[in-house]
């Protein structure tokens, strides 16, 4: 793990690689990206948000998909409770991308967001698209 700790007390911290190392990408070629950002209430929440993200890394790591994670990233304040955890999805197919990219908007996902405390309007995403 990687962490920084600036001067205003933030620290930010590399808790997992997920697939952005090579094993993973096994020459897959990526069509899409989407970066999510999910702001939660507290360090219990931080924790809950990071194990359900390693245990669905493990679940990816064993098969390749259509989508992987990358990078999962920990921002916490010194002193305050809970933070901000930062992740992207990889996409390999445009398809199941047009078909999925929304899914966190889904029952699932929302029932999953209410157990760490937060709402939609904790959760950010932004989706791009590769240009040829």
């Amino acid at each position: 793990m990687t962490d920084v700790l600036d001067y205003t007390g933030v620290k930010r911290e590399i808790v997992a690689m997920g697939g952005s190392v090579p094993s993973r990408i096994r020459g897959r070629k990526a069509v899409a990206h989407s970066k999510i950002s999910i702001t939660l209430p507290s360090d219990a929440a931080m924790e809950k948000c990071l194990a359900e993200l390693a245990a669905s890394d493990d679940r990816l790591a064993e098969t390749p998909a259509a989508y992987d994670w990358t990078f999962v990233e920990a921002e916490t304040k010194q002193g305050v409770e809970g933070g901000k955890v930062d992740f992207g999805v990889v996409w390999y197919d445009m398809g199941f991308f047009e078909e999925k990219k929304d899914i966190y908007l889904g029952k699932h996902h929302l029932r999953m967001f209410s157990g760490f405390g937060v709402g939609e309007n904790d959760v950010e995403v932004d989706h791009f698209r590769k240009v040829s």
